[in-house]
């Protein structure tokens, strides 16, 4: 784990403190004003720089650099939810409206998949549009091991859909 400097830690919050608005912004932006998702990009934006500080700290623009490196973390973003998307899409009609005609056709194609704790996880992620931070406090659980959980429920459920 990197420590940063006393002076490292208070350029970094002097950043976001100025830029944290127009980021969030940029961010809210792209995932449709979706400001969970939004503060999380621009949260592990700047997770990203407390672990590299260097390369924000010795970049001659430095709001131009966070700019750059916030679209890529949108770049990132928007993958990992088309995974997970991606898993879900012969069945995203049915989840879209939460009907009772659809739960049941849901049932008959896929026997028990509606009471799978894998399948409510990515359900908010994908299609509650939940963040993972949402999520990790629904559950009362670290960021971190929410992100372990999805990636699980995402193989489970995406092996449980190949079957039928």
């Amino acid at each position: 784990m990197i420590r940063l400097t006393h002076e490292e830690s208070e350029k970094i919050e002097e950043y976001y403190r100025r830029y944290h608005v127009k980021l969030f912004r940029i961010a809210a932006a792209s995932f449709y004003n979706n400001n969970a998702i939004a503060e999380d990009v621009v949260a592990q934006l700047f997770l990203t720089v407390c672990q590299k500080p260097q390369k924000l700290l010795s970049h001659p623009n430095p709001e131009a650099w966070l700019v750059c490196a916030l679209h890529m973390e949108i770049s990132h973003e928007k993958r990992r939810r088309a995974k997970y998307q991606a898993v879900l899409v012969g069945i995203m009609p049915l989840l879209r409206e939460d009907t009772a005609e659809n739960r049941m056709q849901l049932d008959a194609l896929y026997p028990g998949l509606r009471n799978m704790p894998e399948f409510q996880l990515v359900k908010w992620f994908v299609i509650d549009g939940y963040s993972i931070a949402e999520i990790a406090n629904r559950l009362d659980i670290s960021i971190s091991a929410c992100k372990k959980r999805l990636e699980r429920a995402r193989k489970t459920l995406s092996e449980k859909l190949r079957e039928k």
